[in-house]
């Protein structure tokens, strides 16, 4: 990342209109290939599970599926050389080149829709002692310092008509911005906290297995998480046993919940399985099942019933975009089209609030501040990632959950059915893997959540990407004021 801006800047400097274009497309589908060279892979496990389950997508299907997937990489590139025309007329000062490099590569991670929402602050949470950085400049914060730190470096060496003080001050200050997520404050340490006896389920069940059309083999599923759900509970009572996400077949509804929960559960469980939604449709649901006090409780078979429904939902995996015009057309879709839920994800564990979230809405800026600000001191994600096989994604997937859990300030145990399950504790500086990749994974531990979570890192800085877009707009038009007025001088 410290390389690629200024070497981006100075192989389009003088250039044309039309070679800038060139180099940032090269520049897009680098970034785009290396980053994401799993996706292709992952399209055709998915429609290969679903020819496995008897429900085969028709050659058209496929077709305007990798379409889909094309116009995806296109837009996703778009972004990139959107930004390399940044760079290709940039302000006069070399400090304010340093500020617009920067400026607009955190606009474009920001505001830039894309399906997966990557972002090169992200390798900041691969080493504890990069988290300061992290928690008070967030993740778009941190991508923002280190591409204008690159550029001040690159003026600095560059020199040109600068004075030789100009050029160390600039070679300092460049310094000090590339590598301040070192030096940077890590965390706080001293916070109280509060021991929660965990068990983890990681399954490890094959996708095709999950979604046959089989009766006796979707029953044998839920047999396997029975099984292990009575051996965690064998050497004595959890405060909470985590499942990962989709493991319960079937849509169930509260009462058949509740009759399972009453003869398979004896403690606290959040499992993820799928639930009725609005109109009738399905929702990716996340269980929270607890047995009820002394003297009887609520919901159905005495268990409290919690449940939330994952709110942002995957194009093309959980929802698809122009369905109902797709059908119109006579086009049969093979996934199932959920409805997003609308309802909070913070829930009361034994007193202590918990925050859920399901799959890569734990890579999301949205929601470690939702669950924040709904009182969660702990955050549990619960997720698949088995469809990328043993490719990058997974340890891409866990990367940006634990630095969005670092820049939220919330401790994340995350478990999946075959990826990567982890516990972070942003303010221990540490990172435990519980369950590797396509492991299958029975886990009993502690882990100690804070009663109350401490300040946010620094507010301000984390509303000063915010600000960003807006800075980056006036200054274009005042670029365009500048040409504009110089032309009408001109003439």
């Amino acid at each position: 990342m410290v390389a690629a801006a200024p070497l981006l800047s100075r192989a389009i400097a003088g250039a044309s209109f039309r070679r800038v274009l060139a180099t940032g497309a090269v520049f897009a589908i680098a970034i785009e290939t290396l980053g994401f060279y799993w996706i292709p892979a992952t399209i055709t496990t998915f429609y290969s599970v679903y020819f496995s389950a008897g429900e085969a997508p028709s050659t058209v299907a496929l077709l305007l599926a990798g379409v889909a997937y094309l116009l995806w990489c296109v837009a996703e590139s778009a972004a990139w050389i959107l930004w390399t025309l940044a760079l290709w007329r940039p302000p006069r000062s070399p400090w304010l080149v340093g500020l617009w490099g920067g400026g607009t590569f955190a606009l474009v991670e920001w505001l830039w829709p894309r399906v997966f929402p990557w972002s090169w602050g992200t390798s900041f949470a691969q080493d504890p002692s990069t988290w300061g950085g992290l928690y008070f400049l967030g993740v778009e914060g941190c991508a923002f310092i280190v591409v204008a730190g690159s550029l001040w470096l690159s003026e600095a060496l560059k020199g040109g008509t600068l004075h030789r003080r100009q050029r160390v001050l600039l070679a300092v200050v460049g310094l000090l911005f590339c590598f301040s997520p070192w030096w940077i404050p890590s965390p706080p340490s001293e916070v109280e906290t509060q021991p929660m006896s965990i068990g983890v389920v990681q399954p490890g069940i094959s996708l095709e297995r999950r979604h046959s059309h089989d009766l006796e083999e979707r029953l044998g599923v839920l047999r396997e998480i029975e099984e292990a759900i009575t051996q965690l509970s064998a050497d004595g009572p959890l405060d909470l046993i985590v499942i990962s996400e989709g493991m319960l077949p079937f849509a169930w509804s509260d009462e058949m919940v509740g009759r399972w929960a009453r003869e398979r559960v004896s403690g606290p469980l959040l499992i993820g399985g799928f639930g009725e939604g609005k109109g009738g449709r399905l929702t990716n649901r996340a269980f929270l099942l607890q047995p009820p006090p002394r003297g009887g409780g609520e919901g159905s078979g005495g268990h409290s019933i919690g449940f939330y429904d994952k709110k942002h939902l995957l194009a093309f995996g959980e929802r698809i975009p122009m369905r109902g015009l797709l059908e119109a057309l006579g086009v049969p879709l093979p996934a199932a089209d959920l409805v997003a839920g609308e309802l909070s994800g913070v829930f009361d564990v034994n007193e202590v609030k918990v925050g859920v979230s399901i799959c890569y809405e734990g890579t999301l800026r949205s929601t470690g501040s939702e669950l924040r600000s709904g009182g969660a001191v702990v955050h549990f994600n619960i997720t698949e990632d088995l469809w990328y096989g043993k490719s990058a994604e997974p340890q891409q997937h866990l990367l940006l959950a634990t630095a969005r859990a670092i820049e939220a300030g919330v401790p994340l145990l995350r478990v999946t059915n075959g990826g990567i399950s982890a516990w972070v504790d942003p303010y221990l500086g540490s990172s435990r893997v519980i369950g590797g990749l396509g492991e299958r994974v029975l886990w009993r531990g502690v882990i100690d959540v804070p009663k109350s979570l401490p300040r946010p890192g620094v507010p301000w800085s984390r509303k000063s990407v915010a600000i960003l877009p807006l800075l980056a707009l006036l200054w274009a038009l005042w670029r365009l004021w500048r040409a504009f007025s110089g032309n009408t001088k001109a003439l």
